[in-house]
């Protein structure tokens, strides 16, 4: 019966060093702090279980249990190498993980000096490393950045590789720049495109107006927004006075009828100068709203009630049909300018004007109005266009200026020669603008 005491005794000893050593080196609260001891741990682990399997053994040798020994001895050696196993192979992972990490800052430590390096170097004068003083600079620049790999034989290859860095991330940004301007122009281009592609004639003159108004609109709700809030401000900040009859009664029923008066005197006084700060603010409040509405918005509502009036007139404007956009082209006397940018946007503008005074109906002062469109060519290929819209008034006997912008391929532009042309897009006689 001992000897089986023995027996399980010495399985539960194992069984509670390799759920310990489970515990301990595989779960991440204890591992950091078990790792310090690792080695001493495995060591005494190990003894502890041999000597605690010699010691079972014996009296279950003497007591002819030899299944059971062989069994305890298997068990104890088998815990003995789970522990050793275990502990050794959190070992290599923590050594694995320092490695890592040892890597990484080294890595983060360089890509620290490379994006830093150059500038600082550039901003002590210092724009290569052929020179002995320069090399000396850099590499007491380099120091002083606690970047511990400099040296004489790899300062030109570092210093070449910061520059390399600084330069092209400074091409990056000018890249993205760039195709985010591309992108903003088409954007331009295509709203136009999309916004005149079905206003043609009366409603053309008429959609430009109340553009005006609505813009205006939109700026007389500003002033007003400004006009309330001024006076909420002015209503949240206004004083409120005393009851000079109720204090003065409670001083007085204090100490006595002279306290009494001479606290309802003070709250008085003081109710004289609340009242005159809140005049003031009040005063201030009312100039200012005087001078916002008169300055912006009483100007701006003249303004609409001007532009309605000239929708009005729109409306029945004469339009001659007889005079077809070809027609309406040959009239029109047209100079264009262009001029392509580093980003490869050609800018369009051109001055219009009619060729001779135009009537229509015999005797109706009349204008061309409506769309033209620039095109962009190498050899026959159109690589681009742009919508150019004539402005309200259409074009008259004074020449007045379109332009717009053509995104070209970025395999296209200064380095080509492109062929510029206008043409007309929707054109028409309508009576002058009034």
């Amino acid at each position: 019966m001992d000897a089986l005491i023995f027996f399980c005794f010495s399985l539960l000893i194992s069984l509670i060093f390799v759920l310990s050593t489970r515990s301990g080196f595989k779960n991440e609260y204890y591992r950091e702090r078990n790792l310090r001891y690792a080695k001493l741990y495995a060591c005494f682990s190990s003894i502890f279980l041999l000597a605690v399997g010699i010691a079972i053994t014996i009296p279950l040798l003497d007591n002819g249990y030899f299944a059971l020994t062989a069994i305890s001895i298997i068990v104890v050696i088998l815990s003995c190498i789970y522990i050793v196993l275990t502990v050794k192979k959190a070992l290599l992972e923590e050594e694995e993980s320092q490695r890592v990490t040892t890597q990484e800052e080294t890595k983060r430590q360089k890509e620290f000096f490379i994006k830093n390096f150059y500038e600082d170097c550039l901003s002590n004068g210092i724009k290569h490393v052929n020179s002995p003083a320069n090399r000396q600079k850099a590499i007491l620049i380099a120091n002083k950045m606690n970047y511990i790999k400099v040296s004489e034989q790899n300062i030109d290859s570092l210093f070449a590789e910061s520059k390399n860095y600084v330069e092209g991330q400074k091409r990056s940004k000018e890249i993205e720049k760039m195709s985010q301007q591309r992108t903003q122009a088409q954007q331009l281009e295509d709203n136009k495109f999309r916004k005149y592609s079905n206003i043609h004639g009366r409603n053309k003159r008429i959609g430009m107006l109340q553009e005006k108004i609505n813009s205006l609109i939109e700026d007389i709700n500003v002033y007003k927004k400004y006009l309330d809030s001024l006076k909420k401000y002015t209503n949240v900040t206004k004083e409120r006075e005393l009851d000079w009859g109720t204090l003065g009664g409670i001083a007085s029923a204090i100490g006595g009828v002279g306290a009494g008066i001479m606290v309802a005197s003070d709250i008085q006084s003081e109710n004289e100068k609340i009242k005159q700060r809140n005049d003031k603010r009040l005063t201030s409040a009312a100039e200012e709203t005087v001078r916002i509405s008169q300055e912006f918005i009483y100007p701006k509502e003249r303004e609409i009630s001007n532009l309605k009036a000239q929708i009005e007139n729109a409306k029945i404007a004469l339009i001659d049909e007889s005079i077809d956009y070809h027609g309406c082209f040959e009239l029109l006397d047209i100079h264009c300018n262009s001029d392509i940018d580093d980003n490869n946007i050609l800018s369009v503008s051109a001055k219009v004007k009619l060729k001779n005074k135009m009537l229509i109906f015999d005797d109706v002062p009349a204008v061309v109005d409506g769309y033209l469109i620039a095109k962009v060519f190498i050899g026959e290929k159109e690589i681009g266009k742009s919508l150019l819209v004539l402005p309200l008034t259409g074009a008259t006997n004074e020449a007045i200026d379109v332009s717009g912008k053509i995104i070209l391929p970025q395999n296209s532009g200064k380095d080509k020669n492109y062929t510029l042309n206008i043409f007309p897009h929707a054109l028409w006689a309508i009576e002058r603008f009034k």
